[in-house]
């Protein structure tokens, strides 16, 4: 009785997450469900037999074979069962086993049935659980469709340490390719040790507190923007299409502001995308043009902004001004006064420090880190990204605009945080392009020291910043009262930056790629 009370506050332990109930509740389940033990190694199931229960795992892991390849992992915390031959209550294709000992919680539908009707509380929990369950298994179908060197980091990303409970040989069947590849792509690893991205993916640094999110509409808003840059003939060659699918542009948005709503959130991903382009556009003129392409794009937006006759002195590209016309008079349709307001002033400030930023690599000028780190906030988008929080907040928080102010000190540390942060992993990319304007090249330059050294002197800058951050918001939580929820909300959503930034650039981009 003792093991079983402790199996049950283990399963209460593991499912309070996904909705807390009392251990009252739990202790009346024991009449219907079964506690099972398995070896490591030992068949739990064999294939072509009825899958007539579903196994949720208290410690340890299965996994389903076929062939003697195995075909999905299953580790604590999860169901382990063939879905479809369970629901169907049909035979199963797939043998069962144990990857280690393991504690199980094991479920019929018939008990499933009797535990909803006899105790009614667990039907919420019990909904929760097949939606996840169904969430796991269309994201391993997802998976199925990577190529391995991108499904690897998304499975570590999943898992964690758990994925190394697994063979050389079952991760090489896991994701399709021969055991010989798995050891040429983690010697690779092993050779890019120092790689930022790597040492971000392994949680060694940029490893923050809260969680990172993404828009539900994330796939939706790629497309929409996808129609997009099609119609305004942003892209037109096969090379840039490719580029653009790759690189997923739009998802930083959807990283940024995954609680924005649609109309907004889609708005501000072409306005990012847009700035991408402008940014890599700049990247292909030569010296002397660079300046002049920034002057002509804060020409066409005083344009349309101001509603005023400019005469403009420098060429810049029709699409672009296509692109900025339609950016501006959808911005008029979807946001207050204010927010124009705010939004004009932050683009101009952008479009601004980018003529600085353009102004020295025509003149080939190195500037001291002073003069760049007054700048980086603004030409990084930083700044502006933090500055469009109000935009996704006033529709349930008309009073944010008033109480923005009152946040200076976490918006200045945001924006460093999340300018370091793209220092750090598009240092390599600047440095390709002979560009200085990057924060660990600028230290090497001035200060004699190796990129090592750069580096690891930012990642204490930033740690620090965030220990700030933090400091802050514990300053405000202990004393937070229910009128203060915008704030509390907007905090939210600076967080959601942070983190964001980073997750784009490790997990969902190719454009900082390191190896």
């Amino acid at each position: 009785m003792k093991r079983r009370n402790e199996s049950l506050l283990l399963l209460k332990n593991l499912l309070d997450d996904t909705i807390c109930l009392p251990m009252d509740l739990y202790l009346n389940l024991q009449q219907y469900i079964t506690f099972v033990s398995f070896k490591k190694n030992q068949i739990v199931r064999t294939e072509n037999t009825l899958e007539t229960e579903a196994r949720f795992i208290l410690e340890g892991s299965l996994a389903l074979f076929k062939d003697e390849k195995i075909v999905r992992p299953f580790f604590k915390g999860q169901i382990a069962f063939d879905d479809t031959a369970f629901y169907n209550q049909t035979k199963s294709s797939y043998t069962l086993i144990a990857l280690q000992n393991s504690k199980t919680i094991s479920v019929s539908i018939s008990q499933e049935s009797e535990i909803l009707s006899k105790i009614p509380d667990f039907h919420i929990l019990s909904s929760q659980l097949k939606e996840r369950s169904k969430k796991e298994i269309e994201k391993w179908v997802m998976i199925s469709q990577m190529h391995y060197k991108d499904s690897i980091p998304v499975l570590e990303d999943c898992f964690g340490k758990k994925i190394n409970i697994l063979s050389r040989k079952q991760l090489s069947d896991l994701v399709g390719v021969h055991p010989r590849t798995i050891d040429r792509y983690k010697r690779t690893l092993f050779l890019n040790k120092k790689s930022i991205s790597l040492k971000i993916r392994n949680k060694e640094i940029l490893n923050y507190p809260f969680k990172t999110e993404i828009h539900p509409d994330h796939e939706f808003i790629m497309n929409l923007n996808w129609e997009w840059v099609s119609q305004l003939k942003l892209i037109t060659s096969e090379r840039d299409k490719v580029k653009f699918q790759r690189t997923k542009l739009p998802l930083l948005a959807c990283r940024l502001f995954p609680e924005a709503k649609l109309e907004t959130a889609n708005w501000i991903s072409k306005l990012f995308v847009l700035f991408f382009m402008l940014d890599d556009y700049t990247d292909r003129l030569p010296l002397g043009k660079k300046a002049e392409f920034w002057v002509a794009a804060t020409q066409t937006l005083a344009k349309h902004s101001q509603s005023t006759y400019l005469r403009y002195t420098y060429t810049f590209p029709e699409k672009f001004r296509k692109a900025i016309k339609y950016l501006w008079h959808s911005l008029e349709q979807i946001a207050s006064p204010q927010s124009i307001k705010e939004v004009q002033r932050s683009w101009n400030a952008y479009f601004n420090a980018c003529q600085w930023e353009a102004s020295n690599m025509d003149l080939e000028i190195s500037p001291s880190i002073n003069d760049y780190l007054k700048k980086r906030p603004d030409f990084s988008g930083g700044n502006f990204a933090v500055d469009l929080i109000p935009l996704t907040m006033e529709e349930s928080f008309p009073e944010i605009h008033a109480a923005w102010f009152s946040l200076s000190k976490y918006r200045y540390l945001a924006a460093k945080l999340i300018f370091i942060s793209n220092d750090l992993l598009s240092y390599e990319k600047e440095k390709k392009l002979k560009d200085p304007h990057n924060w660990v090249n600028l230290i090497c330059l001035h200060k004699k020291v190796s990129p090592e050294s750069a580096k690891e002197e930012i990642l204490t800058i930033h740690d620090e910043n965030l220990k700030e951050f933090l400091h802050l918001e514990k300053e405000y939580l202990d004393n937070i009262f229910p009128r203060d929820q915008v704030v509390f909300s907007a905090i939210k959503n600076l967080k959601y930056q942070i983190s964001g930034a980073v997750s784009w650039s490790v997990k969902d981009t190719i454009r900082y790629l390191e190896f």
